[in-house]
Parts: structure tokens; C-alpha cells; sequence
């Protein structure tokens, strides 16, 4: 109440802030502070009110009449008495008063889901919270009892069952299969009340569920899971196609197009997001997404036309005009938009090393970061000639990096000397050996596979590094294979020295509301590759 009530003195006319205030005093049984501020704030808000909670009106009846008497007369006396002893700390108190209204009220799902808040409050335990509301009755299973439910089982998937699928057991695929099937149902029940927040996780929960039948069909596995991907791309953009604009709505989308395996999928995605509507333009956390994600399906599909796509969007990235991250990271952006402009001869390469210089040495930008962008200006400075400056700059990003980024420096670093007019012997027989580890690494992405076996093939066919016709044939075999659907769009875009890494990370939350929350992380990186000559 003092942090609400301090907010309030410093916005005394905001509805939102009024509401807030009132809410928080109602929860606390002070009517006599929330009455004055939810009328006030009714008064500033024109109808219909968007800031006004939902249930405010049950809680600040509920609030009156504990005020005047501590016991609670009815289910909803028992919740808001709950809740406002959940708000001030006192969890032992509420738990005991929310099992005695499951006690009093069997019925009704809505105690069940307050012990389940109260849980996630204390531990943020999701697993335990979807436990308990198994349990629940039948009667008044709100969006809240959903979400919670939904997040937690999906939670449960992920970490106790997906470990044992991933190594292919198969009994974990009896196991897997039942847990898939009642999150779907859980899911699916959820999206009658918020078919955005849903739509992600249903559309994948659904895309498994077919693979895991596929695969108990006797199906080969590669396969099964490239097609379901296949077809996860295509329900996403489908489903999205259904949805209002929202933050979660882009998510989804974003996903499609970095993930799907099929180029024109990824496109398809991106034509379906709204780059310049008021979700996008306003949600300062998601242009990011978007621009990379448009540079990614340039480079990836070799579609240069995207990258006019992201300048116009890095247009509606706020102007970085003080230092620190913010900014750091809009200078990333706009040197990786520049970067992939010269790789594909569309801009000047001469400005595009100026942006990268500048960028990679912005101290606010995490290592892995500045790795990245030194890696990429790299890239720029072999096609300038300048292979010694190139050789530094793969070395210190190599030095940075993390996992495949770390590894396609080394490829690049690896790759220099053999670009050579006569390479030493040294260097051709290290340079093989790095490609031949890197194209068996199971560990790396597939385009660091994919690159690897470009290059071990041109070093053999070139430098007769192995004479064995077998050792090509079977390098240039396998890079086709890992190619897989969109070749052409593929190989035209490495034949031009654009490689692409999708760390595009969605995490699925809970919040107090009673909402699925979607949260983005490790924002997907462009990592610029040399090409084979």
C-alpha cells in the first residue's frame, strides 16, 4: 500500500494508478482508503474502463464486510480474506483459510486455484501448483484455474518428462504421450479464455503429439520430426492468421520465421506480422526480434528485398542518443543490417565496416555480443583483402564467443591460411582437421555442420589434403543432405557468406492474473560465415 500510495502521489490522476491503490488497500481491509480512490478513479475513466480490474467490485464488497467482521460469511469473504493476508506476507494464514473454505465450498475450484497462487507465491513451484489443482472441484474453473494449470503441466513436461523422450526411450514415450494428450486437453480449454496466450504452446503440444504416433508407427525418426516442423510452421502461421494483434501473437510468428525449415514459411510468417502496427511500434522489446529476424531471413533464404524490410524498422527503434545497452544494442542492429548489405554487394562495405568497428567496441554490449559483430566484420575485411586484420578479429571473437559462435570463428580463423596462393602443408592439414571434426560435431548447429563440410570438401578438391574420392564424395553428400527443404534459397545465401543462428528462446511464465506469460530471451544472432571460393 505505501509503494502504491507513493505512485499515487506522484500520479494522483491516473485510473490505473487510482485502481491500483484501491485494490491494494482493499486487500489489506481498508475500504475506507480504497472507496475514495476506485470512485475517483471511475469518475476520470471513460467507459467502458479498460484499467479497471476485473473482480474489483466482489473485492471491495468483500473488503467491507471483513472490515466490519473478521469471519468470513461466504467462498468470497474467504478469498479476498486470503488474498489480503497472501499480500501482507502471512501465507500460513491464508493456507489455512483457503483449506478451510475447500472444506466448506468442495465444489468450487477457486480454492483450489488460491493454494495454488499462494504455492507459486512462495516457491514458484508450477508442478506442485498444477497438483493441486487436479484435485479441484468441478465448478467455476475460471481462466485463472486454466493458466496455472497449463503452466504447470508444461512445466512438468519439460523438465520431467521431455530429459528421458530426448534419449529415446520407450517407455517415456508411453509416458510422454499421456502427459502431451491432458496438456492438450488443458490447453485447449485455456484458449476459450485467451487463445493468444495459448496459441504457442498448443500449436507445438500438438505437432509432438503427431510425431510420437508417426515415430510408434515405425516411421523414421529424422524425417517424422522435419515434417512435423513442417507442419508446426504451418498451423503457427495459420492460428496467428486468427488472432488479434497482440505480444503474443508476434512471439508465435517470430518463431515461425526463424525456425521453420521451409524458407517460404519464414516469409510467409513475416508477411503475417504486423512490422508497423501499434503492438509492434510500442513494444520497444520486440523490434529487436523483428529486425533481426527479417536480416536472418534475408541471409538464411537469400532474399536481399528483407533487409529494406528491417531498415525500415530499425526507422521505429528509438533514437540511441545516450549510451548504455539501449543504445549499444540499436548500433548492433543497425551495423548487422549494414553488414548483410555489403555480404550481398547492396550496400558499401566501406560503411558497413565503419557501423561494425564502432559497434563491436561498445563496452555496454555483453562478450558474445561483441564476438559476433568482430566475427562479422571479419567476414567484411577478407573480401577487402585485409586477411591479417581478419585473422585478429576471428581470433578475439573465438576468445568471446560461446558454443557455435565460438566454433564458427575458429572455422573462419581455420579457413584463412588455406586461402593462401600455396599454403603450407601445416596449414592444410589443420585447416582439415578442424572441418572434419566440426562437420561429425553433433553438438554444433547445423549450419556450423553445414559449413564445416563445405569447406573440408573445397580443402580435399583443391589441395588434394585426402585423395580419396570417397572422402569428397561423401562431404559434398553429406552437406546436401543437411541442406534439406529450401536448398536453393540455402546454398545461393552461403555462397555469399551469410550463415545464420536461430537462438531464438520462448519461455512460458505465470503471473499473478491469471495469464500465460511469453517471454524472449538470447536474441537471435547473425553470425556472417566466409564463403567456400
Amino acid at each position: 500500500m505505501r509503494l502504491r500510495g507513493e505512485i499515487l502521489r506522484r500520479t494522483p490522476s491516473a485510473p490505473d494508478v487510482l485502481f491500483a491503490f484501491a485494490g491494494a488497500a482493499y486487500r489489506a481491509l481498508r475500504p475506507d482508503l480504497g472507496d475514495p480512490a476506485s470512485d475517483r478513479a471511475a469518475a476520470l475513466c471513460a467507459e467502458p474502463c479498460a484499467e479497471r480490474p476485473d473482480g474489483l467490485d466482489n473485492l471491495r464488497a468483500a473488503s467491507r464486510r471483513l472490515s466490519e467482521s473478521p469471519a468470513p460469511a461466504s467462498l468470497e469473504d474467504f478469498l479476498a480474506l486470503a488474498e489480503s493476508r497472501t499480500t501482507l506476507g502471512h501465507n500460513d494464514e491464508a493456507r489455512r483459510l483457503l483449506a478451510a473454505a475447500a472444506t466448506a465450498y468442495p465444489a468450487d475450484a477457486r480454492t483450489f486455484v488460491g493454494q495454488a497462487r499462494v504455492l507459486i507465491q512462495e516457491s514458484g513451484d508450477l508442478v506442485a501448483a498444477a497438483a493441486i489443482l487436479e484435485g479441484a472441484g468441478p465448478d467455476n474453473r475460471d481462466d485463472d484455474y486454466w493458466a496455472i494449470l497449463s503452466v504447470g503441466l508444461l512445466t512438468s513436461f519439460l523438465f520431467e518428462v521431455l530429459p528421458d523422450l530426448l534419449d529415446d526411450q520407450t517407455a517415456a514415450r508411453a509416458a510422454s504421450h499421456e502427459r502431451l494428450v491432458r496438456l492438450q486437453e488443458t490447453l485447449t480449454r485455456y484458449a476459450e479464455f485467451h487463445p493468444d496466450l495459448a496459441a504457442a504452446p498448443l500449436t507445438v503440444v500438438r505437432a509432438v503429439l503427431r510425431g510420437l504416433d508417426r515415430i510408434a508407427a515405425g516411421e523414421e525418426t529424422k524425417a517424422v520430426l522435419r515434417s512435423e516442423l513442417d507442419a508446426w510452421a504451418a498451423d503457427a502461421v495459420a492460428t496467428a492468421r486468427t488472432l488479434p494483434p497482440s505480444r503474443e501473437r508476434e512471439a508465435l510468428l517470430l518463431g515461425v520465421a526463424i525456425h521453420a525449415p521451409a524458407c517460404d514459411q519464414a516469409v510467409a510468417a513475416l508477411d503475417a506480422s504486423s512490422p508497423t502496427s501499434a503492438v509492434a511500434s510500442a513494444d520497444d522489446d520486440h523490434l529487436p526480434w523483428r529486425v533481426t529476424a527479417e536480416i536472418g531471413t534475408a541471409a538464411r533464404c537469400g532474399r536481399p528485398e528483407r533487409l529494406a524490410v528491417a531498415e525500415s524498422l530499425l526507422e521505429l527503434v528509438p533514437p540511441a542518443e545516450t549510451a548504455g545497452e539501449a543504445a549499444a544494442q540499436a548500433a548492433a542492429l543497425a551495423a548487422d543490417v549494414s553488414a548483410a548489405n555489403g555480404v550481398f554487394g547492396l550496400g558499401d562495405q566501406s560503411a558497413a565496416v565503419t557501423l561494425l568497428s564502432r559497434a563491436a567496441e561498445d563496452e555496454a554490449l555483453a562478450p558474445t555480443e561483441r564476438a559476433r559483430l568482430r566475427n562479422n566484420l571479419a567476414v567484411l575485411y577478407v573480401s577487402a583483402g585485409d586477411h591479417a586484420a581478419a585473422a585478429d578479429l576471428f581470433r578475439r571473437s573465438e576468445d568471446e564467443a560461446r558454443d557455435d559462435g565460438k566454433r564458427l570463428a575458429h572455422l573462419n580463423r581455420m579457413a584463412l591460411p588455406v586461402l593462401a596462393a600455396d599454403p603450407s602443408p601445416e596449414a592444410v592439414a589443420a585447416a582439415q582437421e578442424a572441418f572434419g571434426f566440426a562437420a561429425e560435431d553433433d553438438r554444433a548447429a547445423a549450419v556450423v555442420r553445414s559449413h564445416a563440410r563445405r569447406w573440408f570438401a573445397w580443402v580435399v578438391h583443391r589441395w588434394g589434403a585426402d585423395p580419396s574420392r570417397e572422402a569428397r564424395a561423401s562431404a559434398y553428400e553429406a552437406d546436401a543432405n543437411e541442406s534439406g527443404d529450401g536448398a536453393a534459397g540455402t546454398e545461393a545465401a552461403a555462397e555469399r557468406g551469410v550463415m545464420v543462428f536461430g537462438s531464438f528462446v520462448v519461455g512460458f511464465g505465470y503471473e499473478s492474473r491469471g495469464r500465460i506469460v511469453l517471454t524472449m530471451g538470447g536474441r537471435p544472432e547473425l553470425w556472417l560465415a566466409l564463403p567456400t571460393p
